[in-house]
């Protein structure tokens, strides 16, 4: 590799194909009980090696290889160990862990951002959180854990990546896979809080009017901010939001709700 200048495309498939196959093999070969220390062992290996290799050679490809490669690992070891909710959890401090990380140590914010990307897995495990039936008896359970710790995460990390400062920010105002993780942590917020008051409140149309007017609040709040520090993006999300807000309003609540419910 630090012989090569240009032409590397056969030794990153032959690394590719060597983390596939060990991996492979040891799905198929190696007992149950230790499938997922072995995995782990190789794990770190891959780490150090593709650590060495930027180190040595300053070259990304490799790099991305086989931290591609520990990825994959990381994921296999942890759905060796781990199933249902608890994984899904597993799944999205793994995520939000490898972005970090790779901000930390690449310094570079694109390369971060696209590790965002990650968040796809656990978002599809989470679905049917969103429907479960352990809502229908109470607030607190395993659901509301995996809905809450995802948005918290993708919250967080939308903000740090997203957030007006000069260290991390790339400068313009387009829609990047940061502004979208943070629009789809709020939805889990946002989600979160509907399906909470609807199991704690015995009247769901009261439920449907607290969470409205918060989800309202919100809108205008951003809204404003975004105007007055001449944040696009903000603007149009608080816009978005305010917006979708009279659209349940007026095509599915108004004509549910009591006369004194409609007029407030």
């Amino acid at each position: 590799l630090k012989l090569k200048e240009k032409e590397i495309v056969p030794d990153l498939v032959t690394a590719a194909g060597n983390s596939l196959f060990l991996l492979v093999w040891i799905m198929v070969a190696a007992k149950e009980e230790w499938r997922s220390l072995i995995i782990s062992a190789w794990l770190v290996v891959f780490a150090a090696g593709s650590f060495l290799i930027f180190r040595f050679t300053k070259r990304r490809e490799p790099f991305y290889v086989y931290a591609g490669a520990c990825i994959v690992f990381l994921a296999a070891a942890t759905s060796a160990e781990l199933s249902g909710q608890t994984l899904t959890i597993a799944y999205a401090l793994e995520a939000a862990a490898i972005s970090l990380l790779a901000y930390t140590f690449l310094k570079d914010i694109g390369v971060a951002e696209n590790l965002l990307l990650l968040f796809v897995v656990p978002i599809f495990l989470s679905l049917e959180s969103f429907t479960s039936r352990a809502w229908l008896t109470g607030i607190f359970h395993k659901d509301f854990s995996v809905l809450f710790i995802l948005g918290a995460i993708m919250l967080g990390l939308g903000l740090f990546y997203w957030f007006p400062k000069e260290q991390i920010r790339r400068g313009g105002e387009s829609v990047s896979l940061d502004f979208i993780l943070f629009v789809v942590g709020s939805f889990y917020m946002y989600a979160l809080l509907w399906l909470s008051l609807r199991a704690s409140l015995e009247s769901h149309d009261m439920a449907i009017m607290i969470s409205l007017a918060i989800y309202t609040v919100i809108g205008l709040l951003v809204y404003v901010l975004g105007g007055v520090s001449n944040v696009h993006s903000a603007r149009l999300y608080g816009g978005v939001l305010l917006g979708l807000v009279i659209l349940r309003l007026f095509t599915v609540d108004v004509w549910m709700m009591e006369l004194t419910e409609k007029i407030i």
